[in-house]
């Protein structure tokens, strides 16, 4: 068990109207299913596009490489920078 990671590519047009539309965003992230196969639909499609990157635990290896932090608490090195947001999240990164 542990942090897991993924990506999902968005557009900036997507990027505008989920920013805006909260009724494309529910759609757009699932959240409109009823059963259980739905759900699983959804993901299996979308883990099979071209849009989307699951890192799964890796990305814990491929932060210390980028970064050269490490991503516990323990032996954090308090450095905040572009690719730390992009990993941790937390703010935006344009």
């Amino acid at each position: 068990m542990g942090i897991e990671l993924s990506y999902r590519r968005v557009t900036p047009e997507e990027f505008e109207r989920l920013h805006h539309d909260v009724y494309y965003k529910n759609i757009y992230f699932g959240g409109n299913f009823d059963t259980d196969e739905e759900i699983y639909a959804y993901f299996e499609a979308l883990k099979n596009s071209d849009r989307y990157l699951d890192l799964d635990k890796y990305w814990q290896s491929l932060y210390f490489m980028f970064t050269g932090d490490f991503p516990y608490k323990e032996h954090k090195t308090n450095i905040t920078t572009l690719l730390h947001q992009v990993f941790m999240g937390g703010t935006a990164t344009h």
